[in-house]
């Protein structure tokens, strides 16, 4: 494995979009660019040199994005 594709939709929804790339050995990510107070459902891609996986692991349930302070919304 190379990496993951990281998605995250808008609650109530399927439009996932990616919004992230990592390498494999990443563990955590904080999505930046979020609208705070707003929820989010996020799943995740596999990569490698065969090519993408299948949609994947998935949330089940929203999580809210809420301020950090001095960035954009982030996940906690």
């Amino acid at each position: 494995m190379t990496g993951y594709i990281l998605q995250a939709a808008p609650a109530g929804t399927d439009n996932f979009e990616d919004i992230a790339k990592v390498n494999a050995k990443t563990s955590q990510y904080e999505a930046l660019g979020l609208q705070e107070g707003k929820e989010y459902m996020f799943r995740i891609k596999a990569e490698n040199s065969a090519g993408t996986s299948e949609d994947s692991a998935q949330l089940d349930k929203p999580v809210k994005a809420s301020p950090k302070i001095g960035k954009s919304p982030v996940l906690r």
